[in-house]
């Protein structure tokens, strides 16, 4: 509701003020207040042991490297911390091995991952607790032991007592608040036992690619190399990369693709023995993927099965059209016996959802070999498949009963407990809440038939010449709520990508994904506020009135122009329709307002 007035009164006066116009990158710099991060769990104690005392310490950080540890993400998490203190005090904090060391109640160490030691004090992150991100951050008598459910958990761990020890806080990969000059510091009594509410959060904006990991890594975001088997391989939109070219398999396996060459055709054409073929060969690739990656000790969850994709090159309903009728018995009822037939027998059967039906009859018994494999070889250690449901392939399988409720089609349709749903709905509207933007539309379906979802959400409009800016700020919010409560691991949110010129305080809704991600009640509007105090600095003030006054212009277009809105819309909006002079030239005024403040 604050929010709500907020945004109301600001928008009365824009409008009055509408009325009468139309009548005539450095990595750390700490100028801010710092540290808060907008949604600070409770509060940590002092112990009685100083980390700083005098500009010196007795404190070690200690590591080991351990083989499953590919990536070195402890190691680098043992670094981080030694950096950080050293910013912060002007201390270096020597990094040894377990073996140079020995815990009593009066030694002096933080003990960084699963080690030797960390086992011996019975500080464990167990990952079907904790799931690949979570951390325990404990202190016991002197020493501080921090571990994650994997290695990248143990980073994020050493981020969050760099946090509570010296204000630390990334607002973004050129802005990190840290304390400096600090001579005496009390090392805090931690107990923190965290797990992020959204397990993977895809790196987004500048980070998109990882064209700055490491500021990727201190906002937690992951990239899909370190989250998908095969990861480096991209694993959306891969079907050809990762399983089948035509330009391999055409001349061989003509039934294995759509008329056109442009997608996996996921009946073979109604020829059984073809897709027996296929699936056999998908299924071997995915072993192979698999056992790479894992004797790399890169043991993730999830394999990427996911549709071509591109200008012009999605796969539509005639290019699956195979020329097989539908097969009936003699008194014309369709034959419904589980084994393939023709498309049109899909597109009688499941209507418009025909699409997402036939992929998951091809993914079912492709899921169920590779949970086979997996138990057999791996001791049970989970993979998903996970799928695309976009475009043509985006509309599940389900329908209302008769008393109101949504069922699926038939049980066929229904996934393997083990495949995950990636829902990308490319044509909803993301200037709305959730509920309000048409994605509920999709998600109330296939909830209703996949037991693991991801989402892939959109920040901007795709065929705007100019990428323009598409307000979004407070509905961020309910997208990661709902991805939360529906039972979604992953989120990624489409940027702006390359174009970063075009991004309207894309440094601000990255920070507030990369917070929201984390804990998906978190107070927006705390932490706005502390990110305009700590990015801005000197200019926070014209600049945050220039965020509300833009987000409130935005409502403005929200109610009164019918074509700001939707991901593909947006054309012609930089216009003098959209665009009062009287408003910009006052927002350019703010602008010299924000350039005095920091001169």
């Amino acid at each position: 509701m604050k929010k709500f007035n907020k945004l109301l009164t600001l928008m009365l006066a824009l409008l009055m003020m509408l009325a009468s116009f139309v009548g005539c990158d450095v990595e750390e710099d700490n100028g801010g207040t710092g540290g808060g991060g907008g949604n600070i769990p409770p509060a940590v104690e002092e112990t009685n042991n100083y980390l700083i005392k005098g500009s010196k310490s007795d404190y070690k950080i200690v590591t080991e490297y351990d083989s499953s540890d590919l990536k070195g993400y402890e190691v680098y998490a043992a670094q981080e911390i030694k950096t950080n203190v050293q910013k912060a005090s002007g201390v270096e904090l020597p990094i040894v091995s377990t073996g140079e060391v020995t815990v009593s109640e009066d030694s002096k160490l933080i003990i960084v991952g699963d080690t030797s030691l960390t086992q011996a004090a019975n500080v464990t992150a167990d990952k079907n607790t904790y799931g690949v991100r979570g951390f325990v951050v404990k202190t016991i008598d002197s020493n501080v032991y921090i571990v994650g459910g994997d290695p990248m958990g143990t980073l994020y761990g050493a981020y969050e007592f760099l946090h509570y020890q010296f204000g630390y806080e990334p607002y973004a990969s050129d802005e990190i608040y840290l304390e400096t000059n600090v001579n005496n510091k009390m090392l805090m009594d931690f107990d923190l036992k965290e797990i992020p509410d959204i397990a993977h959060m895809q790196a987004t904006y500048e980070y998109w690619g990882f064209e700055n990991r490491t500021a990727g890594h201190r906002m937690r975001f992951n990239e899909h190399d370190e989250i998908f088997v095969a990861g480096n391989n991209q694993p959306w939109h891969n079907t050809f990369a990762m399983y089948v070219s035509p330009d391999v398999y055409y001349d061989s396996h003509p039934k294995w693709f759509t008329s056109d060459k442009r997608q996996i055709h996921y009946t073979c054409h109604g020829d059984m023995e073809e897709l027996e073929a296929l699936r056999d060969h998908v299924y071997n690739k995915m072993v192979e993927y698999i056992d790479a990656d894992f004797e790399q000790g890169l043991q993730y969850e999830m394999i990427g099965f996911m549709a071509q994709d591109g200008t012009g090159t999605w796969a539509k309903s005639d290019d699956y059209d195979d020329g097989v009728t539908i097969r009936r018995d003699e008194d014309g009822n369709i034959i419904d016996d589980g084994t393939v037939d023709s498309v049109a027998w899909y597109k009688e059967k499941y209507g418009s959802a025909y699409a997402s039906a036939m992929l998951i009859h091809f993914i079912n018994p492709l899921q169920e070999r590779i949970t086979q494999y997996m138990n057999d070889n791996y001791d049970g250690k989970k993979m998903q498949i996970t799928i695309f449901a976009y475009v043509e392939a985006e509309t599940p399988p389900t329908k209302l009963d008769a008393s109101g409720k949504r069922v699926p089609i038939d049980e066929s349709v229904v996934l393997h407990p083990d495949v995950n749903v990636f829902i990308a709905p490319i044509y909803s509207n993301y200037i709305y809440d959730f509920d309000e933007s048409g994605v509920k539309n999709l998600t109330d379906g296939w909830e209703v038939i996949a037991s693991n979802t991801s989402y892939w959400f959109y920040e901007y409009y795709f065929s705007s010449s100019n990428m323009t800016h598409l307000d979004s700020t407070y509905s961020l919010q309910s997208f990661f709520q709902a991805c939360y409560e529906l039972g979604g691991t992953y989120i990624f949110y489409e940027t702006p990508l390359r174009y970063k010129s075009y991004y309207v305080f894309g440094k601000l809704k990255t920070y507030l994904m990369s917070k929201l991600g984390w804990d998906v009640y978190a107070n927006v509007d705390t932490l706005i506020d502390d990110f305009f105090t700590n990015y801005y600095k000197q200019a926070a003030e014209p600049m945050r009135e220039y965020f509300d006054a833009l987000t409130a212009y935005c409502a403005i277009l929200k109610s009164t122009k019918t074509n700001y809105s939707g991901v593909g819309g947006g054309n012609g909006i930089d216009t003098v329709e959209f665009w009062e002079q009287g408003v910009l030239e006052q927002w350019m005024n703010l602008f010299d307002q924000a350039y005095a403040a920091i001169e």
